[in-house]
């Protein structure tokens, strides 16, 4: 295994040492000011660990439960870079903004993974920063700095995986669609500090012309089983067919069918003081048996399938063979004022039936509980 050279260069740019083009570049986001502070360092110490071949850079940005400021790191297989920056607000565009300028800026790269590692928060955030103010990321945000930084780059990031839980729900996924060719996410809870890191970095070394779905399902496959629930991959290539058969499907039921939905039937998550419904449970709940109603349902249960690469479920939690790895966010208050609606998806989907239309009835099935380390 190779040693680290460990650098520490103040605000000198690798550049200067004439870094070589490396295949892929790893940029990881950490703004664990919060609870899983503790987890941050194990998950450094992990990658330091990684034998990591000459084509692969990585690089942290780290946000710990302090009032230190924050750390950058940038791993090559012969050197670590560290640099310390006076700032605290993590959850903050321009922060955020600035790491990716900095992360460019250490090497060229030919492919390109973005993982954002925290707490998912509520339907469009991700990363809760507990200092100075406690806020977290907005997804729209992340979808407009990624978006310029693929532009700057003249690159489509081949993965971008939420390392956080519940980011597994229809709405955030869609608006990061065109960010990335493929998404990893969690339907349900994700535990934290996860153990894929060294057979991610192992298998690039062996084999460094992986696919985002290759590299997805060797995370899925290879973190401990005390970690996770399952694992979702998105084909972003796909998500425009699913909505169009989502809307078809909608409206057919809007028009024709009997709009009550029988809530015990549906597999739900409950996370952030949300409920997510399981989107194929949810489809087979709402359908009514018509020959129209079940062609429409057939056609988006495939388009569904088309746009899931892949539901990796943990052999352990066995609750889970009934999900599509996909929930939509369910509105439990038709009179409050819903805070989402300026999400992208609502533009393009016909949503109405969750404030206007359904009429729930029965009970929810209940999760059982994920017991993290």
């Amino acid at each position: 295994m190779k040693k680290f050279l460990f650098v520490f260069l103040g605000l000198i740019s690798i550049n200067a040492f004439n870094a070589p083009l490396k295949k892929w570049l790893f940029i990881y986001y950490m703004p664990y000011d919060n609870n899983l502070s503790k987890e941050g360092e194990l998950i450094l110490n992990e990658i330091k660990a990684s034998e990591l071949g000459s084509d692969i850079a990585i690089s942290f940005q780290c946000d710990f439960q302090d009032t230190s400021g924050m750390t950058r790191y940038f791993f090559t297989s012969d050197t670590v870079i560290s640099e310390k920056i006076n700032e605290e607000k993590s959850s903050d565009p321009k922060v955020f903004k600035s790491y990716l300028k900095w992360a460019e800026s250490k090497s060229e790269f030919e492919n390109c993974v973005l993982i954002f590692l925290n707490h998912g928060g509520a339907l469009n955030e991700i990363g809760l920063d507990e200092y100075p103010v406690h806020n977290y990321q907005k997804t729209e945000d992340l979808k407009q700095i990624i978006l310029a930084f693929n532009k700057r780059n003249d690159i489509l990031p081949e993965l971008i995986f939420f390392q956080v839980c519940a980011k597994g729900v229809l709405e955030p996924l869609y608006e990061m669609r065109n960010c990335s060719r493929y998404t990893l996410c969690s339907q349900n809870i994700l535990g934290a500090p996860n153990y894929y890191y060294k057979d991610l970095f192992n298998a690039l070394n062996s084999a460094n012309d992986f696919t985002g779905e290759e590299l997805a399902a060797t995370i899925a496959i290879s973190d401990r089983k005390d970690m996770f629930y399952s694992y979702t991959c998105t084909d972003n290539m796909k998500f425009e067919p699913a909505i169009v058969c989502l809307n078809e499907f909608i409206s057919y039921q809007l028009r024709t069918c009997n709009p009550a939905i029988h809530t015990d039937s549906i597999l739900q998550i409950r996370y952030y003081g949300e409920t997510h419904w399981d989107l194929k449970s949810f489809i087979n709940a709402y359908s009514c048996e018509t020959d129209s109603s079940i062609y429409y349902r057939n056609k988006l249960i495939k388009s569904l399938e088309e746009l899931i690469r892949f539901h990796y479920i943990n052999p352990n939690y066995a609750l889970m063979k009934e999900y599509c790895g996909m929930s939509v966010y369910a509105v439990q208050n038709k009179n409050s004022e819903f805070p989402f609606q300026k999400m992208e998806i609502y533009k393009d989907l016909n949503l109405d039936y969750f404030h206007d239309k359904i009429q729930t009835t029965g009970e929810y099935i209940q999760n059982d509980t994920l017991e993290f380390r």
